[in-house]
């Protein structure tokens, strides 16, 4: 596999970086949990994350009251004298 040796990068105006290789190593036996996602750092509550849903959700109803309506449809047919 070939390696770049040697990168130059011009800032433009702050002056070029050169970047040497000096030594690589392959498969230099990094662990398996390295590429783990990071743990957080505090437990997650169930019971707090449960309440927050439950506001969220009345909020949803609340908006869902104000922009829907219901459509009610009769089935029936009119007599002659309109009723």
């Amino acid at each position: 596999m070939l390696e770049p040796h040697t990168l130059q990068i011009n800032q433009g105006g702050s002056g070029e970086l050169t970047f040497k290789l000096q030594r690589v190593s392959y498969n230099s036996g990094v662990a398996a949990e390295a590429f783990d996602p990071p743990r957080s750092a505090e437990a997650l509550d169930v019971i707090a994350l449960l309440r927050e849903v439950s506001r969220n959700q009345d909020e949803v109803e609340k908006r869902f009251l104000e922009y829907s309506f219901l459509r009610r449809r009769l089935n029936g047919s009119l007599t002659a004298r309109g009723s």
